[in-house]
């Protein structure tokens, strides 16, 4: 016959029990419910970035109009020229890029992928939108540049 647990032992067996099931991988839950703040982290980043993209085609339409007012009969003129040119090429290839990217977007198909890689189509739809606004802010800033030299 055996003799009964003691109250020590059994709290002990009692604790090796519940730390082993903590040990165990948990049911996995979709995807989507386990990055829904990277997934809204990235719209929000849409979001302003679609905000700016009136400045891409205000700022491209400013230059546009200054270019046929210069005279490209001078070096001066010709310069100014090449720089509005390449100015408003860098404001172009921003909204394309920008459209191209909405274009192209899909949202993942949370039953087929695991949460690691839903994390990361998210962690890379942030990295191409932190691009596209590196290449936006550049053109702006370009834009800027010119709108001063031709003060």
């Amino acid at each position: 016959m055996s003799a009964p647990l003691n109250p020590k032992m059994w709290l002990r067996c009692a604790a090796l029990f519940l730390l082993a099931g903590a040990c165990q991988p948990q049911q996995d839950q979709p995807a989507e419910s386990k990055t829904p703040a990277t997934r809204a982290a990235v719209m929000r980043h849409h979001d302003e970035l679609m905000a700016r993209m009136d400045g891409l085609v205000s700022e491209r339409q400013r230059l546009a109009a200054q270019l046929v007012g210069l005279d490209s009969a001078t070096s001066s003129g010709r310069a100014k020229a090449e720089r509005l040119h390449r100015t408003i090429r860098s404001l172009r290839r921003a909204d394309a890029a920008m459209m191209t990217w909405m274009h192209q977007y899909q949202e993942p198909d949370t039953v087929q992928l695991t949460a690691h890689q839903y994390e990361d189509f998210w962690a890379a739809e942030a990295q191409e939108l932190t691009e596209l606004e590196h290449q936006m802010t550049t053109a702006l800033d370009s834009a800027k540049a010119v709108r001063w030299e031709n003060k």
